[in-house]
């Protein structure tokens, strides 16, 4: 069976990070950019830039959260690709792979119809957020969050075929038969098999119908 994995923020997004764009909302933007800086110049590890991230947010009702990211549009041509998962639901395994937020992740399933997702899962104790989180992938640890949920679920693979857009997809990439830069970032590109540099997801959807039509 084959499984295809898509990036969700600046993927099936055109907003290139939830966080950012919650951040936006929050008026939290200049500290989180400060945290950046911070970890892009190794001052940091990336477990304290998320610690310090999520921080600014304790106390947070839930359903704010859940308000900005429900917020976020997909990308243009996002019909196509449910109708590909649609069409190809008994013959692959869809699954998103993010450094976003699960409840953004959440919509991959209600409104695209995927099966799954390995995404950043927030902290709460009722309805408002601790100040923790409690699962994400490591910055360029996509790839090993994927091998560990395939192994755990014991499917039988015969494809890895993998989407993105930006330098933290480089490990995914590397777990996957087949890679696509999408609308991406000249770092990811070159660790691309195939690149769509259009970013309406309707050029994506053509692509991956004639990988899955191959073996189905």
């Amino acid at each position: 069976m084959d499984i295809v994995v898509f990036d969700v923020d600046g993927t099936l997004t055109p907003i290139k990070s939830s966080w950012h764009f919650v951040h936006i909302i929050l008026n939290s933007i200049y500290r989180a950019r400060a945290h950046a800086e911070l970890f892009l110049n190794g001052i940091i590890t990336y477990d304290e830039w998320i610690a310090f991230e999520v921080s600014m947010w304790k106390g947070l009702q839930l359903d704010v959260i859940k308000r900005i990211l429900r917020a976020i549009p997909w990308r243009s041509g996002i019909r196509e690709i449910a109708d590909l998962v649609k069409k190809y639901r008994d013959k692959a395994i869809f699954i998103a792979v993010s450094g976003g937020f699960d409840y953004l992740c959440e919509r991959v399933i209600e409104e695209l119809g995927f099966n799954s997702y390995l995404c950043v899962r927030l902290q709460t104790n009722g309805n408002r957020l601790t100040g923790l989180a409690n699962v994400y992938p490591d910055y360029k640890g996509k790839g090993e969050m994927l091998m560990d949920f395939l192994n755990t679920a014991n499917l039988d693979v015969e494809r890895i075929i993998c989407v993105g857009d930006n330098v933290n997809d480089i490990g995914l990439f590397e777990k996957c038969s087949v890679a696509i830069a999408f609308c991406a970032s000249k770092s990811l590109r070159r660790y691309a098999d195939i690149t769509v540099d259009t970013c309406n997801l309707k050029f994506l959807a053509r692509l991956l119908d004639k990988l899955l039509s191959n073996t189905s």
